[in-house]
């Protein structure tokens, strides 16, 4: 709040000739002989207590010149660049990280969805021809496929939301689109793959997602020693089949896992929509856990999130990740480890086992190379270990990865059996 005295100043300051508004990058001031420079507008568009009542009382126009999402960035070297509403080019980031104008700009995760498709048409040489390509949407372009993304409540909702936004729109070898005497057709047996970019401190991270709806990934970093086969079966009822696979009475299960649901259902993330399609969470876990009078402990990746003790000598234990509960025949390797205490509210990195001791049996003490076969042991390969990694994130396994620069790995690893490749 602006006292009279100020308010004064400032009407004598606007009615001195020669007063003028300035801009200093991103920061408008307001200048005049005989004053001290006051400022109006700081980085970001944040508007000063005098720049807003000079702006609301007194009309003066103030129009930051942001940054027009509208154009295509543009790299030079290692850094990006883009346009303003007025035309001017301004730095988002460099090899130090974001600039101020980058943390504008890069405020929400940015989506890109590769689409599925099959390119026809014909070649130089008169030639017709077929391939297997995608046709890549932008937010710009598309713009209510991110705001459906971020409508939803995780990630992998988002990314069904998405999926099921094209699909209503192109059916099997739909028309999307011609240029140049050449047509794309929807391919609906390919996977969807999303892009997203977000900021994570004062950089820029990109991850490559391939949409595999009904089918969960495996994430061989996790502690999933003794995983169950059915983790990884396609279908909603994944919860009730792991945990009477693991206790049995498969009815009782599921009448026990309702009535817990019950209990927490008005609430978020349910809502009102059952388990099998939401997915349980850690407090409805406990809940069964505390009905059935056992043990219960809950792995949000590799950290210790949950142990209770009902005096049995039966435990439940599943690690959560990716919106999904993997369950463990044994608990054993996970009773003896801490439970972390940190605050929920505190934000967390993933901690991910990369460093891998080196094997010292006498079959490793020579290097071969890999024949691509999946087996047990340590070799050296001839192709390009990007597309061996890619090729295995296909088949749902998300292998360890010692990188060694922007997508770029100098070793990855992969459960096989009770061993390692």
């Amino acid at each position: 709040m602006l006292s009279r005295r100020v308010k004064d100043n400032l009407d004598a300051m606007m009615q001195t000739p020669g007063f003028q508004v300035t801009r200093s990058g991103d920061t408008f001031f307001a200048t005049a002989p005989g004053f001290r420079k006051k400022k109006l507008m700081s980085q970001g568009a944040v508007t000063t207590p005098i720049g807003q009542w000079m702006r609301d009382m007194r009309m003066l126009p103030l129009q930051p010149d942001r940054v027009d999402t509208t154009r295509p960035t543009e790299f030079r070297g290692n850094s990006e660049y883009a346009l303003t509403q007025s035309g001017k080019r301004v730095k988002l980031r460099d090899t130090r990280g974001l600039t101020h104008r980058g943390k504008q700009v890069y405020q929400t995760p940015e989506l890109t969805v590769e689409v599925p498709a099959t390119q026809e048409g014909v070649n130089a040489s008169g030639e017709q021809f077929q391939i297997e390509t995608v046709k890549i949407y932008t937010e710009v372009e598309f713009p209510e496929m991110g705001e459906l993304f971020r409508q939803q409540p995780t990630q992998e909702q988002g990314m069904r939301a998405v999926v099921n936004l094209f699909k209503s729109r192109f059916g099997e070898d739909d028309f999307m689109l011609e240029e140049s005497n050449q047509i794309w057709r929807y391919d609906a047996g390919r996977d969807f793959v999303f892009r997203i970019r977000r900021r994570v401190d004062n950089e820029l991270q990109v991850q490559r997602l391939a949409m595999r709806h009904e089918q969960p990934l495996r994430y061989d970093w996790l502690h999933t020693t003794g995983m169950l086969p059915e983790a990884l079966e396609i279908g909603g009822k994944c919860v009730t089949r792991q945990v009477a696979a693991l206790l049995g009475f498969p009815e009782r299960i599921a009448a026990d896992l309702q009535a817990s649901w019950e209990k927490f259902k008005d609430a978020a993330p349910f809502h009102g929509q059952h388990f099998e399609t939401v997915g349980v969470t850690t407090e409805m876990m406990e809940d069964f856990a505390e009905r059935r009078g056992i043990n219960l402990i809950v792995m949000h990746g590799n950290r210790k999130v949950v142990h209770t003790c009902e005096g049995s000598d039966q435990f439940l234990a599943y690690i959560c990740w990716d919106n999904h509960a993997y369950f463990v025949k044994s608990a054993r390797p996970f009773t003896q480890k801490p439970v972390d205490t940190a605050p929920v509210c505190m934000e967390l990195r993933v901690q991910m086992d990369r460093d891998v001791k080196a094997c010292h049996s006498e079959a490793s003490t020579e290097w071969q190379f890999w024949d691509d076969k999946i087996k047990p042991g340590c070799f050296i390969v001839r192709h390009c270990l990007e597309a061996i990694r890619q090729q295995w994130l296909h088949e749902g396994i998300v292998p360890i990865s010692n990188a060694c620069g922007f997508c770029k790995f100098s070793s990855i690893l992969r459960r096989v059996g009770d061993g390692m490749l």
